[in-house]
C-alpha cells in the first residue's frame, strides 16, 4: 500500500495541473447529474428483520386502513355564512380526493353520525383522508396532489386548511455548514499559522461534500434513498476530510521543516 501510495502522490506531483483538472471536472459533472437526475429521497425508514418491522410489514398487509397516513381537509365558510350553504363544491372536493393514488377512503363531513365533522357553529367542516401506506411513504407528489384537490372549492368562496399534510420542503439552508467552515478556517488559520495551509483541508473537504451530495441525489433518481443521506454525507464528509487533509498537511509542513524536497514529502 505504501508504495502504491507513493506512486500516486508522484502521479499528481508530476502532473499536478492535469489532477487538479480532473478533479474539477468530476465535481461539475457530479452537480451537472444532480440538477439533471434530481432523484427525491424517502422518508421511510426500514429495517429487516426486526420485531417491530415484521409487525408493520404485517399490519400494512392485513389491515392497510389501519396501518396507513391519514389527513384532514378542512373547509372553512366565509365569515357569517353556513358550510351546508357549500355542500355541493365540498362534496366535488371529496370525489377528487378518493381518485387520488393511495387513498383507500375519504370520509364526507355531511354524512359522519352526530355531525362529528362539523363544527357547531357551522362555520367549517373536515373530511378525512385515509391512505393505504405509512405517512413516511407518502412523497411530495401525493401532498401536492391531496392539495390540489381540497383547493378546487376555493371558486365558491370556501377556504381551505389541512392536517396531517407536510408542507413543500423549504429551500435548503446551508448556513450552518458555512459557519462551522468559517470557525474551522480561524482556527486552523490560528494553529498552523498559515491561511493557505488552513485553507486546502476545507476546499478539499468542500469538494468531496459537493460530490457525494450529487452523487446521492443522482442515485436517488435510480434507487430508494432516505432523505437523511445527505445530511450524514455532509456531516461526515466535512469532519473526516477536514481532520484527515489536516494529518496530510501537517506533515508535509514538519517534512519541508526538516529539508525534504517538496515533491519528495509529497
Amino acid at each position: 500500500m505504501a508504495i502504491l501510495l507513493y506512486r500516486i502522490g508522484a502521479f499528481a506531483t508530476k502532473r499536478r495541473f492535469l489532477v487538479a483538472a480532473v478533479w474539477l471536472l468530476i465535481a461539475v459533472a457530479a452537480v451537472v447529474g444532480a440538477k439533471t437526475f434530481d432523484g427525491q429521497m424517502t422518508q421511510s425508514v426500514e429495517i429487516p428483520g426486526t420485531e417491530s418491522q415484521t409487525a408493520i410489514d404485517m399490519l400494512q398487509s392485513r389491515f392497510p386502513q389501519a396501518s396507513g397516513a391519514s389527513a384532514k381537509v378542512i373547509f372553512v365558510a366565509p365569515q357569517g355564512a353556513d358550510i351546508h350553504s357549500f355542500q355541493a363544491p365540498i362534496e366535488s372536493a371529496i370525489d377528487k380526493l378518493s381518485e387520488l393514488t393511495h387513498v383507500v377512503a375519504v370520509t364526507n363531513p355531511f354524512e359522519a353520525a352526530n355531525g362529528s365533522q362539523i363544527a357547531s357553529n357551522k362555520s367549517m367542516a373536515f373530511a378525512g383522508v385515509q391512505y393505504d401506506i405509512a405517512q413516511t411513504a407518502l412523497t411530495q407528489v401525493d401532498e401536492t396532489a391531496i392539495q390540489a384537490a381540497g383547493d378546487i372549492v376555493k371558486g365558491s368562496g370556501l377556504t381551505t386548511a389541512y392536517a396531517g399534510v407536510t408542507p413543500p420542503p423549504a429551500a435548503a439552508d446551508n448556513s450552518q455548514e458555512a459557519v462551522g467552515l468559517l470557525l474551522a478556517l480561524i482556527i486552523i488559520a490560528i494553529t498552523l499559522g498559515s491561511l493557505l495551509a488552513a485553507g486546502m483541508p476545507l476546499v478539499t473537504a468542500a469538494i468531496g461534500v459537493l460530490i457525494s451530495t450529487s452523487a446521492i441525489t443522482i442515485f436517488a433518481d435510480f434507487v430508494t434513498i432516505s432523505s437523511t443521506a445527505p445530511l450524514l454525507a455532509s456531516m461526515l464528509g466535512l469532519a473526516v476530510g477536514i481532520d484527515y487533509a489536516l494529518f496530510i498537511v501537517s506533515r508535509h509542513r514538519s517534512q519541508l521543516a526538516a529539508g525534504v524536497p517538496v515533491a519528495e514529502s509529497i
